[in-house]
């Protein structure tokens, strides 16, 4: 144990420092190797960096298997909903008419996943669908 705490404490360093990338090593050993020693921090602190370094759809993965173990967590929904927003929410218009019911959807998810503060994508959610219909 103490080699994952040596490993966390590393990780969380890198990722207060925006060492995106050194972190995000550390946080897959963590989480592919001792995954019944991750406790949600630790799912959390990975998927936000991996969303940091652009790896959106990874990070996407790893919040959905955070929030499967944890679902009441409101760090890890900031960070799922925020890559349902960049992947599903934030795209062109052209895009989002050939499947405007996942669009939807997606909006949907955002809203029940988190609330509106200044963390969160329900503003941008809600003024991308306005702008859609419009």
């Amino acid at each position: 144990m103490d080699d994952v705490n040596s490993l966390r404490q590393n990780a969380g360093n890198l990722r207060k420092q925006k060492s995106y990338k050194e972190a995000i090593a550390i946080y897959q050993d963590l989480w592919k190797n001792n995954q019944d020693k991750c406790n949600e921090w630790d799912g959390w602190s990975y998927a936000f960096c991996l969303r940091k370094a652009g790896d959106v759809k990874t990070a996407y993965e790893v919040s959905q298997q955070v929030y499967k173990k944890w679902p009441d967590f409101p760090n890890n929904r900031g960070v799922l909903a925020w890559c349902i927003y960049d992947l599903e929410i934030n795209k062109d218009s052209e895009i989002i008419r050939q499947n405007e019911s996942a669009y939807f959807g997606a909006a949907s998810q955002i809203l029940n996943l988190v609330q509106q503060d200044t963390y969160s994508p329900v503003a941008r959610t809600i003024f991308k669908v306005i702008e859609y219909l419009e």
